[in-house]
């Protein structure tokens, strides 16, 4: 009997910077299918830059490949008895540690200082025993990018509907999310712009 190797990706996983500009331009047309006009003018801005940066964006080093929890935030860690305890593996796979620093330290329900994030990078790096070049303004605004794509594609009609259907979402509350995404569109969209 031949046994198959089998290796699961994380979600949206960048195991190089070219699968990094594709899932980037995958985002960039669900929004454009969707129809989504309201943010028609940020979204053909982050395409123009994608599109501009892509050379240097090849060039990006992603880091060790490993196994990854991908969907990092500190609301999926649990700290009891001085131990972190991680939960809410649905998107885990394997990914870079480019993808899982820059995605944890931008996550929208962590709330890191942007200011310090050249120091969380450099830090966790140093920390992690790996190059510290993984940091540079251009990934950043990159990753900026990729936050303000996720964030406009999770205000379409399909991703809202799923959300209430699943229950991670009260229909009762949908203003509010909307608000709260545009919030942190603007907030993402502002580092973009002053990179």
């Amino acid at each position: 009997m031949m046994h198959e190797k089998i290796t699961f990706h994380a979600q949206e996983s960048v195991l190089n910077a070219f699968i990094l500009i594709s899932n980037l331009k995958k985002r960039i047309c669900q929004i454009k299918t969707e129809n989504n006009f309201i943010y028609e003018g940020k979204v053909n801005i982050i395409e123009n830059f994608i599109n501009y940066y892509q050379y240097e964006i090849e060039k990006f080093c992603v880091g060790p490949i490993y196994m990854s929890p991908s969907d990092l935030g500190l609301h999926n860690i649990l700290i009891k008895s001085k131990k972190l305890i991680f939960f809410d593996f649905e998107y885990s796979g394997l990914d870079s540690v480019l993808k899982l620093l820059y995605d944890f330290y931008l996550h929208p329900a962590n709330k890191f200082d942007i200011n310090k994030f050249s120091l969380y990078i450099t830090s966790s790096c140093s920390f992690l025993g790996i190059d510290e070049k993984l940091y540079s303004n251009l990934i950043l605004k990159v990753f900026c990018a990729w936050w303000i794509l996720r964030l406009i594609n999770s205000l379409s009609s399909k991703s809202i509907a799923n959300r209430i259907k699943i229950k991670t979402l009260n229909s009762n509350k949908l203003y509010d999310f909307r608000i709260d995404r545009n919030n942190k569109i603007d907030f993402y969209w502002g580092v973009f712009n002053g990179l």
